[in-house]
């Protein structure tokens, strides 16, 4: 027993038969002899084992599951070898189970609450009203700049604590907005999300300063200004426009730092050639750094350094500086950089672009997929079999899994209850108008109503046809070469299965001239090599065959070019 479930092996074994899950015991108690009547239990595993409960003058502990849960409403019987042992295993299952089911209701009340609070949070409304004020805040603090000389040289005192109010009514307004975005998304996405970092920041960055008495008007102005930023995260085209530019400024830092570096090396040089002629403006490293930085930034040289000489004639020596740094600084290095960060904001807005179209093309696909509660396991199936016989033994498995009593029939509850436990993600979920879909009303089950495996094997077989037939025709433009060779292939595999005596009859009239051949040192089934020469036929691809046994001569010219090699 775990905090969370009760599991079930058997002895000297480590792998699981079963479990339940402690939140889903709806009752649970001790049995006498005489309730059960010699009720028999059992589990199918390894090896099946049946006991008899009324034995041996030992109590039974029943347990019941939930009708809807893991376990499907299945009622469990358990005994131990004295009934101090069931005392204290039932006192254990009742406490942990009491336990389990406080957690999940306390947890399934924060779930819900955060669902209904994210979705309203996040609704059209909402969000327009939240860029609604940050917008009136903005303006606000527009007019409050507008305003601060005439009120310093006024000296009103109430305008200013009306510009103070109304700053705290603003900053409170954002951090019920920023209490209510944690909440509805505690933990993870609120933090993992740096839009949200970045409000957090800005916001409790104003409202310290509100507090904080004696602060400059000009300071909490300019961070009434930065409020406005916060829209960028808001709206859906601002927001992948920052994104990109955050992606492309990466690789663009390395130019900067080697332009920091040409600029650097030549304050450098003009300080230890020019510095004496013209201190001013190269006397020392700091100095001359910021005046070729304002060059670099489209300031024009100092009149100075362009003056010509006292007959008329040009300084060469500093002439040539500015040439070098010009065509270095601006014709190389500033246009590198510009291309590298066009080059890279259109890679990463193109990137985004396909990722929201790929989540969207996810988001039809798993709408289709609900279409038929089937669709993993049969995509499972047809994406890993081989063969036929590959395929036999996969739904032989499956089979076994669904039949848990090992009766050799597998009901309409048993097979809806038994799917919902097999590992896929999302669980599939099959009512009883799936089943008899499956089953054609009855038409493919045994005398009993039941799937035996072979009414499974050849139910399954017709689901997974159907369902390579329909993939087929669901191929568009919009899906990938890999999701198009896929489902091509994979539906070729299920057709073809489904033809495989039509083609052992056209191999064996194909393979009348050639019986002195010895064929069975092929390396390939005719079946094999017949498949794929269809599949090169539809992929104009070379395939992947053996033709040892035929005569080349005759191979040749029936497929109408050079012989097949391996």
């Amino acid at each position: 027993m775990t905090r969370d479930a009760l599991h079930f092996a058997f002895s000297r074994d480590d792998n699981e038969i079963d479990h339940i899950p402690l939140a889903e015991i709806t009752n649970s108690g001790i049995m006498k002899d005489a309730e059960h009547g010699g009720t028999r239990a059992s589990f199918s595993g390894p090896r099946r084992n049946s006991v008899s409960l009324a034995s041996h003058g030992l109590y039974t502990i029943h347990i019941a599951t939930e009708n809807d849960g893991y376990n499907s409403g299945r009622v469990y019987y358990l005994q131990a070898e004295s009934n101090e042992i069931n005392d204290r295993l039932l006192l254990a299952i009742q406490e942990n189970s009491k336990a389990a089911r406080k957690r999940k209701a306390s947890r399934n009340i924060w779930q819900r609450a955060q669902r209904r609070l994210n979705e309203w949070f996040n609704s059209t409304p909402v969000q327009a009203f939240v860029i609604a004020v940050i917008s009136l805040n903005f303006g606000v603090t527009i007019l409050q700049t507008q305003l601060i000389n005439h009120e310093s040289h006024s000296g009103s005192e109430s305008d200013s604590s009306l510009w103070d109010r109304l700053n705290i009514a603003f900053v409170l307004f954002f951090l019920a907005e920023l209490a209510i975005n944690a909440f509805a998304n505690w933990y993870v996405p609120f933090v993992s999300n740096p839009w949200n970092l970045f409000d957090a920041l800005v916001i409790m960055s104003s409202l310290l300063l509100a507090l904080i008495p004696g602060q400059s008007v000009g300071l909490k102005t300019s961070l009434q200004a930065g409020r406005v930023l916060r829209i960028l995260g808001k709206i859906e085209i601002f927001k992948t426009i920052v994104n990109a530019l955050a992606i492309a400024l990466v690789p663009v830092l390395s130019v900067f730092f080697i332009l920091l570096l040409f600029v650097s090396i030549g304050a450098v040089h003009s300080v230890s050639v020019f510095g004496e002629r013209y201190p001013e403006h190269f006397g020392m490293f700091d100095v001359a750094f910021v005046t070729l930085f304002f060059v670099t930034a489209g300031e024009p040289w100092p009149d100075e350094v362009r003056e010509l000489t006292e007959d008329g004639k040009v300084r060469w020596s500093m002439m040539s500086f500015c040439f070098i740094y010009t065509i270095g600084t601006f014709w190389i290095f500033l246009q590198v950089c510009f291309t590298v960060l066009l080059d890279n904001f259109i890679a990463a807005s193109s990137r985004m672009a396909l990722e929201k179209k790929l989540m969207d093309a996810q988001m039809q696909k798993n709408e289709q997929q609900m279409k038929n509660p089937l669709e993993p396991l049969l995509l499972s199936l047809a994406r890993e079999f081989s063969d036929d016989q590959d395929l036999s033994d996969r739904l032989q498995r499956i089979y076994q899994l669904l039949d848990h009593d090992n009766s050799g029939g597998v009901g309409c509850a048993e097979f809806c209850a038994s799917m919902r436990k097999l590992h896929f993600d999302p669980p599939i979920h099959v009512t009883a108008s799936d089943f008899a879909s499956l089953t054609q009303d009855g038409e493919l089950c045994d005398a009993n109503g039941e799937l035996g495996p072979d009414e499974f094997e050849a139910a399954m077989r017709k689901q997974i046809q159907h369902f390579a037939q329909s993939k087929l025709s669901l191929i568009t433009e919009e899906r990938s070469m890999q999701d198009l060779e896929f489902m091509q292939f994979g539906s070729l595999k299920m057709i073809f299965m489904e033809q495989v005596s039509t083609i052992k009859l056209f191999c064996a009239l194909f393979t009348f001239p050639f019986r002195g051949f010895n064929f069975t040192q092929m390396r390939g089934s005719w079946v094999v090599n017949s498949l794929r020469l269809v599949i090169h036929c539809l992929f104009r691809r070379e395939p992947r065959m053996s033709c040892a046994g035929f005569p080349s001569s005759s191979w040749g010219p029936l497929l109408g070019r050079r012989p097949l090699r391996g």
